[in-house]
Parts: C-alpha cells; sequence; structure tokens
C-alpha cells in the first residue's frame, strides 16, 4: 500500500475512534500518519497540518491542554506561513490556539487571538456565514470565563438570532446557539427566560438526530439543570433518570457522557436531601475515571470534587476533605496554582474547613486563594466576588464583624454593578449583608435588605423555593427582634410552609425555623399574656 493511502486510512479510522471516544485506540493511529506525511509530504503540507491540528484535538479531547498547545501552534503558525492569515484554514487553527489557551485559563493570551479571529472571519466570509457565527460564539466563551457575562449576551444573541435566520431553526449548529443562549441567561440568573431557549434547542435536536444521539441528550441535561436550578427537582429527577437509561443502553456504564449523567441524577437526588440514594451514583464516576483515566485527568478531578460536595453536606466531612485535598494535590499536572478549577477548589476546601470550625487553617488559605482570583479574574468578576464573600464568612466566623461587614457591602456592590439586583448572586449577596447585621443585632437596617432578598427569589425562583422559605425566616426573626409581633408571626409562618414541603431542605434548617416560632410566642406571650401564645409555643414544641 502506498504511505500516503495508508496515512489517509489511518487518519480516517482515528478521527472515528475520536468522535467515538475511543481516544487510546486513536492515538497510535493518529500518530503514525503524522510521522508518514511528515516523511513524504513535509512540515507544510496541507495534510500534515490537519494531521497535526487533529493531533492537538485528541490530546484536549482526553483533558491534556497543555500538551496540545503545541500541536495547535504548530498548525497555527505553519498555515500563517504557508497560507495567509485570511485562509479558512488559518482562522480554524487561530481559533483552535485561542480556545486552547482559553481552556488552560491563559485568558490575556488567548483574547486577542480570538478577537482578530472574529474580525477576520466578519471581513473574509461576512456576517452571517457560518465560521463568523462560530467565531462570535466562542468570544463569547472568552467573555464569559472572564465574568463578563453582560458583554457576551450580546455576541450569542447575535449569532443565535443570525444562524436561526439565515441557517434554519433545525441547523445543528443553530441549535447549539440556541442552548448556549440558555445557558448564559441561566448563568445572568434568568432561570426562567431561559427555559424556553433550552426546551427549543432540546426538542429541535430530537426532531433532526433523533431521540438518542448525544447532541440530544446534552439538551435534554441542559433542560435538566434549568429545572433544578429552578428548585423544581421532582420535574428533573424522571429527565435525568431516562438520561441516564439510555446513554447507560447506548453507550455502556462507563461511557464518560453515561458517567456525567449519574452525576446529574446525583446532583438532583442531593438537592432533594436523598443523600444515601445520590452517594452511589457519584461514587461510581470517580472510582471509573480513576481507574480509566487516571487520578490527574481533568474528569477525575472533577468526579472528585463533585463527590466531597455531596459528603460536605452528610455526615462524612473528614472525607470530604480528604478527597478536596487529593484534588488540590493531584491537579499539580494538569492546573497551574492559578487555574480558576483549583481556585474553586480551594474556596471549596477553606469553606469546609470554617465549617468545621477551623479557622486558623481556613482564613489564609481563603485569603490567598482571593488574593489569587483578583490577581487572575480581576476585582469583580463574579467568582472573585465569591472568593471575598468566603473571606468574610470566615472573619464573620471569628467575631471580626467590622471587617466581615465591610468585605460584605464591597462585594455587594460590585455584584449590583456587574449582575444586577435580580440575579440570584446578588440577592445571595444581600443576604450576607442582612446576616451579619442580625449577629449585631441591627434590626432595622437589615429588615429592608431582606424584603428585598425575599421578593427577589419570589420572582427568580418562585414562592415555593427553600430560597425563598430560608430568606422569609431571617425576616421573621429580624421582625422578631424589632418586637413586631404580628408581622413576625405572619413570615415565619409562611417560611415554615415553604421548608416543610420545598425539596432539598436539611432537618436542621426546618428545625431552624420551628425554633424561631416558639422563640416567638414566648416573646410575645410576656408582652401579652393570656392570649394563646404560650399555647402556640407548646403546639410547636411538642412537633
Amino acid at each position: 500500500m502506498q504511505p500516503i493511502v495508508d496515512a489517509t486510512l489511518r487518519q480516517t479510522l482515528a478521527t472515528l475512534y475520536t468522535n467515538l471516544g475511543r481516544y487510546d485506540d486513536a492515538r497510535p493511529l493518529l500518530e503514525f500518519a503524522l510521522a508518514t506525511r511528515r516523511r513524504v509530504l513535509g512540515e507544510e503540507h496541507v495534510d500534515t497540518l490537519r494531521s497535526l491540528n487533529d493531533m492537538g484535538n485528541l490530546f484536549e479531547m482526553q483533558g491534556g491542554f497543555v500538551e496540545a498547545e503545541p500541536f495547535y501552534r504548530g498548525a497555527y503558525e505553519a498555515r500563517l506561513r504557508v497560507r495567509g492569515a485570511e485562509h479558512a484554514d488559518t482562522l480554524a487553527s487561530m481559533s483552535n490556539l485561542g480556545g486552547n489557551l482559553r481552556f488552560q485559563g491563559r485568558l490575556d493570551e488567548a483574547e486577542p487571538l480570538l478577537r482578530e479571529c472574529l474580525a477576520l472571519s466578519q471581513r473574509v466570509f461576512g456576517a452571517e456565514r457560518r465560521e463568523t457565527l462560530i467565531a462570535m460564539n466562542v468570544m463569547g466563551y472568552l467573555l464569559i470565563d472572564q465574568g463578563k457575562l453582560a458583554e457576551a449576551e450580546p455576541y450569542w444573541r447575535e449569532a443565535y438570532e443570525t444562524g436561526r435566520r439565515v441557517l434554519g431553526a433545525d441547523d445543528t449548529d443553530a441549535l447549539v446557539w440556541t442552548n448556549n443562549l440558555g445557558g448564559l441567561l441561566a448563568s445572568l440568573g434568568r432561570a426562567k427566560e431561559a427555559e424556553p431557549y433550552y426546551r427549543e434547542a432540546y426538542e429541535g435536536t430530537r426532531r433532526v438526530k433523533g431521540v438518542e444521539h448525544p447532541g440530544t441528550l446534552h439538551c435534554a441535561s441542559s433542560v435538566a439543570s434549568n429545572l433544578q436550578s429552578q428548585g423544581r427537582y421532582a420535574e428533573a429527577e424522571p429527565l435525568c433518570r431516562e438520561l441516564l437509561a439510555i446513554r447507560r443502553r447506548v453507550l455502556g456504564d462507563e461511557h464518560p457522557d453515561t458517567l456525567s449523567s449519574m452525576q446529574s441524577l446525583g446532583g438532583v437526588l442531593r438537592r432533594q436531601g436523598r443523600l444515601a440514594e445520590a452517594e452511589p451514583l457519584l461514587r461510581k464516576p470517580l472510582e471509573v475515571n480513576r481507574r480509566v483515566l487516571g487520578p490527574e485527568h481533568r474528569d477525575t478531578l472533577t468526579s472528585a470534587s463533585i463527590l466531597a460536595s455531596l459528603l460536605a453536606t452528610g455526615e462524612q466531612i473528614g472525607e470530604a476533605e480528604a478527597l478536596y485535598r487529593e484534588v488540590l494535590a493531584n491537579s499539580r499536572a494538569v492546573w497551574n496554582d492559578d487555574h480558576p478549577d483549583r481556585l474553586i477548589t480551594l474556596n471549596n476546601l477553606g469553606n469546609l474547613l470554617v465549617q468545621q470550625e477551623k479557622l486558623s487553617e481556613a482564613e489564609p488559605m481563603l485569603r490567598a486563594m482571593f488574593d489569587a482570583r483578583k490577581r487572575v479574574s480581576g476585582d469583580e468578576h463574579p467568582e472573585t466576588l465569591i472568593a471575598q464573600s468566603s473571606v468574610a464568612a470566615v472573619l464573620e466566623r471569628q467575631g471580626k464583624l467590622a471587617e466581615a461587614e465591610a468585605l460584605y457591602r464591597d462585594a455587594l456592590g460590585k455584584f449590583r454593578r456587574v449582575l444586577g439586583d435580580a440575579h440570584t448572586n446578588t440577592l445571595s449577596s444581600i443576604g450576607n449583608v442582612a446576616g451579619v447585621l442580625i449577629t449585631q443585632a441591627r434590626f432595622a437596617e437589615a429588615e429592608p435588605l431582606l424584603r428585598e432578598v425575599v421578593a427577589g427569589y419570589e420572582r427568580a425562583l418562585g414562592g415555593g423555593h427553600a430560597r425563598v422559605g430560608n430568606a422569609r425566616r431571617s425576616l421573621g426573626r429580624v421582625l422578631l427582634g424589632l418586637q413586631r409581633y404580628v408581622e413576625a408571626e405572619t413570615e415565619l409562618l409562611a417560611a415554615e410552609r415553604v421548608l416543610s414541603i420545598a425539596q432539598g431542605v436539611s432537618a436542621e434548617r426546618k428545625k431552624a425555623c420551628v425554633d424561631a416560632l416558639i422563640e416567638l410566642y414566648e416573646a410575645w406571650e410576656k408582652v401579652e399574656p393570656d392570649k394563646g401564645h404560650a399555647a402556640a409555643a407548646a403546639k410547636w414544641r411538642a412537633r
């Protein structure tokens, strides 16, 4: 067989294996094709550069972003030299290299490449060509990684609207952009607004590709995730179970997509407080990923973190802490010290240490993580503000209330500016400020903040969501502190009704609401004896 024909066949088979997720089978075929083409055709032949680019893609699909970079960079530089900046292959390589740098968290290096790729695509192909819309979509990803969600929206909305109009509503790329726009709106705290986009993408992909196509299942997973974010766990659960059953049947128990479905279902069960049911679903992906991919693979690190978050919710805090520490140790080969995923893990571990009252260890860890996040993402990135709030929380637990309040208020001002008043992260931040005011018995200052939180959560999540119940309980406590007993009773009873039926509410939180009602009626009895308040307190005490 001619060497080039042999190389072409191996390249084709490698592409097939890569698409099937059989990366170990694809790699030797692709390495052979690349070596043959380099030897016979030369370093800068179009087919050699295609093999070089595909090697980068293979490494990236396996989570080897650092290993992929020299292949992507080599293909880009050679295509730029041989074919010029405005050739379609060069622009594709520019996008691949920029995307790779973005995955590594090197956003400052990725940005000029991706911006130039978009500008050149607009000039070469025009505003309505598929290549331009893809570049626009990738630019949106970069802005999201930079925490500039509001800036990303017009890019993704234009890709959605233009793609739908020019390519058709059932075009496969247009359907991806529809799903992406739903995800962005959800990230902006507009979960209800996001839902129809998710459903449009799901129904269109199912119509075009069939019920069991991976793209259809991905869109179904997005719908389920959106339902979870709205607290509609009972609706999300059957969809998650159906997804898992299909992927098990079509792909097998150990396929990455099947493991992802296990994690999604485990997450739904966890949020309903069904920790014992969730745990085996979250342990399985970690066991498989450790065995198949190794302890340092990105998917292994992610599955370990997901399991740790479940264990931290229950009574296995020691194992959760060990898992977070394992992730940090094993990630050295994948993440540098300032990688965003490593900083998230540090934040989670620090918060777990606070939960265990290991405050002297937690504070320096969270402060260092906060400083790194500011350095990497800037002072106003949402993840930076979450990190800032974590530092404030440990200070609050240490009794350093003035310092904690200042950090909480600064974070709140930035959340309002960056995400808007209605975003759930902003509402959570308002609750943090109110909480530290309650600790200082500054109830009059806390009241308007908590009323804003209650109203905001009701609009964003619906009146029956657990966050609404928790916010109304806090408002009831404030009104009790102000000795406005009638209003306090209204809020606490409403909170108890929500928390008693909302999914995912811990027994501890339900008890805290009942305890607040008992405290209310006991205090009310002292002010207005013989009005039935003592009996009301006794009734709640007996529950």
